[in-house]
């Protein structure tokens, strides 16, 4: 059996947040270490989380990269979206789930110190789904 890991977040990054995932993530946490002794090869989408199955006892462990399809961006893009960010302005864009192990304050704490001392006409775009991050 090989088994590819692309991450079970840690429990402890929900608490306060959601109780539902807090639960989710440690019963997934807890249940991933039942295919130790059943894997022949564990696979981590990163060094990162080849080092976690690592530790988990999983052995022999390897990393098997994403390998995004971008073909879907090949089209001409949203033009009354495009002409509205078309300008002289730096556009930065960040996209993941708006939770706080994505450390959204930390994006636009770095973005407040670009701004204010590199380029004041630049703007920050964040983009992600909310849910979950109020019990939902």
């Amino acid at each position: 059996m090989a088994l590819v890991y692309h991450n079970i977040t840690p429990p402890e990054y929900f608490l306060g947040v959601n109780s539902r995932l807090v639960r989710q993530c440690f019963r997934g946490r807890r249940e991933l270490t039942a295919y130790v002794p059943r894997c022949d090869l564990a696979l981590g989408d990163s060094e990162y989380n080849r080092q976690e199955l690592e530790a988990l006892g999983f052995d022999p462990t390897g990393v098997l990269p994403v390998v995004p399809d971008f073909s879907h961006l090949d089209v001409e893009p949203e033009g009354l979206l495009a002409r509205g960010f078309d300008d002289d302005w730096t556009n930065i864009l960040f996209v993941g789930r708006v939770i706080p192990n994505k450390r959204f304050d930390d994006v636009i704490r770095f973005f407040h110190a670009y701004r204010t001392m590199f380029n004041p006409r630049s703007r920050l775009l964040l983009v992600g789904r909310t849910a979950g991050s109020n019990g939902t």
